[in-house]
């Protein structure tokens, strides 16, 4: 029916964390959140009525690189094993058919592309987990190599490179 008619058909994408919470990844706004999480593990939040999306802030970043790093550590671990969703297939298939002009992501989790959605047709908003960079050098680093340093816990090695 409507998945024949390709050649009439063009669709835009537009989607965040709800694709994604079904393989298992939690969203930043429900209970049980990222954010509700964050919160628990910084107090000082709260104390200074924060929101907890300062702590993704480029200024408590350069403050506090190490917090996120390790938070980088725990979510590179927790998405080793995820498998994109029926959704996210499904927007592959979208593009298969000729009837994907483009995917709008929220998320980083980086799915779409395990999916198997061309890069060419996604615009990745807050970027994804899957490339790295330096903040101010914009040089790449192998993902590999930032990952193993994670694991590792030598983040001093990052910094000194870029």
């Amino acid at each position: 029916s409507y998945m024949q008619a390709a050649d009439q058909l063009k669709v835009v994408v537009m989607c965040g964390a709800g694709i994604s919470t079904s393989a298992g990844i939690p969203d930043y706004r429900s209970a049980g959140g990222i954010f509700e999480r964050m919160r628990e593990e910084h107090p000082e939040l709260a104390a200074d009525n924060r929101p907890p999306e300062d702590l993704f802030s480029i200024s408590h970043f350069r403050e506090n690189p190490n917090d996120f790093l390790t938070r980088m550590k725990y979510m590179y671990t927790d998405l080793e094993n995820v498998e994109p969703t029926r959704t996210h297939k499904f927007l592959r298939e979208l593009e298969e058919k000729g009837m994907l002009l483009r995917v709008y992501t929220q998320n980083i989790d980086g799915l779409e592309r395990k999916a198997g959605v061309s890069p060419e047709k996604l615009v990745e908003v807050h970027g994804t987990i899957q490339t790295v960079s330096g903040n101010d050098s914009k040089q790449p680093y192998s993902l590999d190599e930032f990952k193993e340093a994670l694991r590792e816990d030598k983040q001093d090695a990052l910094f000194a490179k870029h």
